[in-house]
């Protein structure tokens, strides 16, 4: 199996490790659902399979927010003043299925980038990070996305 990753830094050891761990829960909660798909033809023991893929949503839920909490503490820690995005989640993961008048181009290519955002977790982040910034009596800046990845003409600095 090819793995790769995608990092603004290099990834630490325990980083690397956490990430190949997400990766064999998210391997494992499919081929729990496939699973589920196949006894559900059998309409045998599904009850079984419906429970196991339930526990697999779960613990990646709990990974998830896990993770969200240790992130926002250590940004919440480390820093006084935290900027971010004020990305539109709900914006950015509506359906682009369409009408029936004007059906949708790239409709399961959309689904699946939807699918990536949710389960990157952005919003639930960002609502743990306010929280723990507003307890610590941090400053938290959401800044307009608008031009945010533009590089620099003059020096070149993203």
């Amino acid at each position: 199996m090819r793995r790769s990753f995608r990092f603004l830094l290099r990834p630490t050891g325990k980083q690397a490790a956490a990430l190949t761990q997400c990766l064999e829960d998210h391997r494992q909660l499919y081929n729990a659902a496939l699973g589920h798909r196949r006894v559900a033809y059998r309409k045998a023991g599904v009850t079984e399979a419906v429970a196991r893929v339930a526990a697999l949503h779960a613990k990646v839920r709990r990974q998830r927010l896990d993770g969200a909490h240790k992130t926002a503490l250590a940004l919440v820690r480390d820093h006084d003043v935290i900027v971010h995005e004020d990305l539109r989640i709900a914006n950015m993961t509506r359906s682009a299925s369409g009408t029936v008048e004007a059906p949708g181009r790239n409709v399961a290519q959309k689904s699946g980038l939807n699918r990536s955002i949710l389960d990157a977790g952005w919003g639930v982040f960002l609502t743990i990070l306010s929280h723990k910034a507003e307890s610590a009596g941090r400053e938290l800046i959401a800044v307009n996305p608008a031009d945010t990845s533009r590089t620099c003409a003059r020096c070149g600095h993203c």
